[in-house]
């Protein structure tokens, strides 16, 4: 650089210090792990986890986040959208209120995504009466059920396709076709 007279240019900080800081979290901010692994249920709808995944498409990519009911494993709510966000989180459980059922009391179990953690879907649980349950940090394994969910439907639906991405359009008709199946 010396050579050729080049010198790099400090940037400027265009957002506050700190700005990109984690929020430490304490156990008494988020909810416990109630679930801890039990991954049967008494009834339908006592016992649901959620999670989100990414599916590659052409042009992008596409979010599904789904609700899985851990008595019949059956697939209850899901939403797909074209960016991760708190709507569609909150909007896969609003489709449970929407179909009549009752969510007093009911465990819904996610991992500690930021969707997740986000104090409107913790207050939105709360309101509804919903017991709220939370994988510990860096803990695949707590909501293994719904990973593996995601993880064999894009191994038997998605990558069998291995020769060209599939559109938007394609992959919503792909996820509804699933979700006809596994309801």
């Amino acid at each position: 650089m010396k050579e050729h007279a080049l010198n790099a240019k400090v940037r400027i900080r265009r957002f506050p210090k700190g700005y990109y800081r984690i929020r430490k979290e304490t156990a008494r901010e988020l909810p416990q792990n109630i679930l801890a692994r039990d991954f049967s249920a008494e009834g339908p709808m006592c016992k649901l986890v959620t999670d989100i995944t990414y599916l590659r498409v052409v042009g992008g990519w596409l979010f599904l986040a789904a609700v899985k009911d851990l008595y019949d494993n059956g697939i209850v709510s899901y939403v797909m959208e074209e960016h991760q966000s708190l709507a569609m989180v909150i909007k896969a459980i609003q489709q449970l209120v929407d179909k009549g059922f009752d969510l007093h009391g009911v465990l819904i179990h996610s991992d500690r995504g930021w969707t997740y953690t986000n104090m409107a879907y913790v207050d939105y649980l709360r309101g509804l009466g919903v017991v709220q349950s939370m994988s510990r940090r860096g803990n695949c394994w707590d909501n293994a059920c719904i990973e593996n969910f995601f993880g064999l439907m894009k191994c038997e639906t998605i990558y069998q396709n291995r020769k060209r991405l599939l559109t938007k359009e394609e992959m919503e008709q792909l996820v509804r076709g699933i979700h006809r199946l596994v309801q």
